[in-house]
């Protein structure tokens, strides 16, 4: 069964990801991974729900196992490249 962690809705996190505050702190839901050619790293593609995500930025990464009671599923890195894909 998948365990779906579901955190106070009145949060300062929960309510700049409803409003989708760009000045609220950078959330973002990673939907797709994306190996390098070389097979050492990933890019990531995914939909910034708050904050404003900027090249150099410090950013935490949760793992599918990540709970706030045990942060061993979580790791930082840094954004060093944006990309912001565009349709017709």
């Amino acid at each position: 069964m998948e365990r779906i962690y579901t955190g106070p809705q009145n949060s300062e996190l929960a309510i700049a990801m409803k409003s989708c505050d760009p000045d609220g702190p950078v959330m973002v839901h990673i939907t797709k991974l994306y190996h390098t050619t070389d097979a050492q790293s990933f890019r990531a593609f995914g939909r910034v729900m708050s904050g404003t995500l900027r090249k150099g930025a410090d950013v935490k990464v949760l793992g599918e196992e990540y709970s706030p009671e045990d942060e061993e599923d979580m790791m930082k890195a840094i954004a060093e490249e944006l990309w912001m894909p565009e349709a017709r």
